[in-house]
């Protein structure tokens, strides 16, 4: 534990092997042991089994619990992380670690009162650590409340003056009002030795996009790339496995380009007996946070957000390297009893829906825009044939350099550099056009810069789609009070605004290598550079 606590990990590896032998491989210490090494080596999937094994022994080991929702907040798996600290917590009331830990994980699912209620409950626990009333503060930010926000940053600077998290909070809070200047002298004064590898990423990003703002476009995208290098080094160690995924997006791709579709199954079910979803697909950061906040202004729609049902019925893990494949996840609709298994697929899906307390009484409708869903149009279309499809497309340098810049965890960590952003995003797009090739679907494909030209029309045609009568209300999409949970919660409490339409523009040099990449989708989807 010494040698782990000190960062000798591989001291800390020799003796845990030594324990082993000594205590026994079932031995319920050596199981947290293990599971906490390979958190801290950056080895997530080996670090869950070893704690998962440990649940399964001793449901109540308050620390396991901890520490399996601290590696599935880093895989960006909140739901779950959610769960295993609330567990955690039950066990532990009193500890105040855990509750910043879900108020922080609160504050990025949209639950903003129940963060909040968690961090002050941290604070009245340890009113003299300076760390509950930053994430206090970051959800104070969340609602809007700045002034509130900065007074939280007032009280925790007077506990720890030299504290450089309080300098990037506020900076974090200037930013958001627009004071990029002040925010960016008060990010680039930080002593980033003192900062641990995750808020130095962060500082970086902040960075980054204070100095967008400010025009100064080369420095911005140097400060986007030294945040992408902290995130790729120990002990984080998120790096794309480019091989294993063209290897699986080729073998889904010859699937599904030789498969016999009329041999497929589709569920035939009474419809009316429970709720559809309503897909909004798209590559991360295309416009489907904006479109489910149109849609769910509608009084028949509800929000779903991120389920990751489909995910979760095909038996895949969210966040890092799964143990089943793209390919094997469609494999599951094929065979004797392909029809049964699609039944069972949709009960298993429906069945995620209702855990995740989604639905309310009488709402038939509810968005699922889980990202990264289009690798999985031809399950939807096989378990859930009813379902509307959305498609977002966007211009994909837009599309890609966003992802980039916003440190984007979907999809293996394909964001960690700006190369195989570009390369996840072609293998994703070559799959959807297979499917719309193949199967008939209840498809619609929406450009965002049409919505942006043409709001009015192009919600109407969105909302026709999906069978709703029209209402004025999804016209004025900003004023949903519901609380978006991704990247784009800021931007979608805003009208709709242009200045985004051309964010490639001023760094088109820096995107030179992967232009050839992107160039056949630009063209396709009737983009010009």
């Amino acid at each position: 534990m010494l040698n782990r606590d000190l960062g000798r990990l591989d001291n800390a590896e020799k003796l845990l092997f030594r324990l082993e032998t000594l205590a026994g491989p079932d031995n319920t210490d050596v199981f947290y042991e293990w599971g906490v090494l390979r958190f801290h080596q950056g080895r997530p999937q080996e670090a869950e089994a070893k704690l998962l094994a440990l649940l399964k022994k001793m449901p109540d080991h308050a620390n396991g619990r901890m520490v399996l929702g601290r590696l599935y907040d880093k895989q960006g798996r909140l739901g779950e992380a959610e769960i295993q600290l609330r567990g955690a917590l039950n066990l532990r009331p009193d500890d105040e670690t855990i509750c910043r830990d879900l108020a922080s994980i609160c504050d990025r699912l949209g639950l903003v009162e129940t963060g909040i209620r968690f961090a002050r409950r941290a604070y009245n626990l340890n009113p003299n650590y300076s760390d509950s009333l930053l994430i206090w503060a970051k959800l104070e930010e969340t609602r809007k409340d700045y002034d509130k926000a900065e007074q939280l940053i007032g009280y925790a600077s007077k506990l720890q003056p030299s504290e450089p998290l309080i300098g990037m909070m506020r900076a974090f809070i200037l930013r958001h009002r627009g004071n990029f200047e002040q925010a960016y002298a008060i990010l680039e004064s930080l002593d980033i030795k003192r900062l641990k590898t995750e808020a130095l990423a962060i500082t970086w990003q902040e960075r980054g996009f204070c100095l967008e703002r400010l025009g100064r476009f080369d420095e911005a995208f140097a400060a986007f790339a030294e945040m992408s290098a902290v995130n790729r080094q120990p002990p984080i160690n998120r790096n794309y496995p480019e091989e294993t995924m063209r290897e699986e997006f080729q073998q889904l791709h010859e699937f599904w380009a030789s498969v016999d579709v009329n041999a497929l199954p589709s569920v035939k079910v009474d419809t009316t007996s429970e709720p559809c979803p309503v897909f909004i697909l798209g590559f991360p950061r295309s416009g489907t946070t904006m479109v489910e906040q149109i849609i769910t202004s509608h009084p028949e729609v509800i929000a779903g957000d991120e389920t990751h049902a489909i995910d979760k019925a095909l038996g895949r893990s969210r966040g890092s390297s799964s143990e089943i494949s793209l390919l094997q996840g469609s494999l599951q609709l094929v065979g004797d009893k392909s029809e049964r298994q699609a039944l069972q697929l949709r009960h298993k899906y429906m069945r995620q829906i209702r855990r995740q307390a989604i639905l309310e009484p009488g709402i038939k409708l509810f968005t699922d825009k889980t990202p990264l869903n289009e690798t999985h149009m031809g399950v939807i279309q096989a378990i859930l044939p009813e379902a509307p499809m959305i498609h977002l497309i966007r211009h994909p340098l837009n599309v890609v350099l966003s992802s980039y810049f916003n440190d984007v965890r979907h999809g293996r960590a394909f964001a960690t550099r700006l190369e195989t952003t570009a390369m996840h995003y072609a293998h994703t797009m070559d799959m959807v056009e297979i499917y719309r090739e193949r199967l008939s679907m209840r498809y619609l494909a929406v450009r965002y810069e049409d919505i942006v030209a043409d709001q009015e029309g192009k919600t109407k045609e969105i909302i026709k789609f999906i069978g709703l009568p029209w209402d004025e209300r999804c016209l004025n999409f900003q004023e949903n009070t519901r609380r978006a949970r991704t990247a784009s919660a800021n931007q979608v409490t805003e009208k709709l605004y242009t200045r985004s339409l051309e964010r490639y523009k001023p760094f088109l040099k820096h995107l030179e290598p992967i232009i050839p990449i992107l160039q056949p989708y630009i063209d396709k989807f009737g983009y010009t550079i």
